[in-house]
């Protein structure tokens, strides 16, 4: 199964989320952001406008303002010569074959770490901090075939969330 894939500054923008507001990060993130904003209503009669100030800072903080430095991260990331022309993913049986332009490469099925399923994007994770962004609209019609394919071969603990 072969796929070209473009990624656009959604794609990545949809990556930083999910990297900054899942697993333990994004629990501490909406705890920190919730404790703010619900102490800030609670002492809004007794407390200074710096206070006021301060507390509202702490919940714009992460409701907010990283969501709006992670958009304009992805969008000038978008910009870079990386992402300029599309990448085209073949997904055999033993590997996936990656390509753009004259460069090309392989990585086999073992380097998965993970397939997590998105609202509109997959992230294959080969790494901690290593991942190939995959838009569901590039399956063009194949996306049954590419969760049928990865269930078979990866084990069920690195598909798990994936939905057919």
């Amino acid at each position: 199964m072969k796929i070209s894939v473009k990624i656009t500054e959604k794609d990545l923008f949809a990556f930083s989320m999910y990297n900054s507001y899942t697993g333990f990060t994004g629990a501490l993130n909406a705890v920190f952001s919730l404790g703010a904003l619900i102490l800030l209503a609670l002492s809004w009669e007794w407390t200074t406008v710096f206070q006021k100030s301060l507390l509202a800072f702490c919940f714009l903080l992460f409701a907010v303002i990283q969501p709006a430095i992670l958009y304009r991260k992805s969008k000038k990331q978008a910009k870079g010569a990386a992402f300029l022309n599309a990448i085209d993913m073949t997904f055999l049986e033993d590997k996936i074959v990656i390509s753009q332009g004259e460069s090309s490469g392989e990585i086999s099925w073992e380097e998965i770490w993970k397939v997590v399923q998105t609202r509109g994007l997959y992230i294959l994770r080969t790494g901690p901090t290593r991942a190939y962004l995959v838009p569901r609209p590039a399956f063009m019609g194949q996306e049954k075939q590419f969760i049928e394919l990865i269930k078979r071969i990866l084990p069920a603990y690195k598909t798990k969330g994936v939905k057919g």
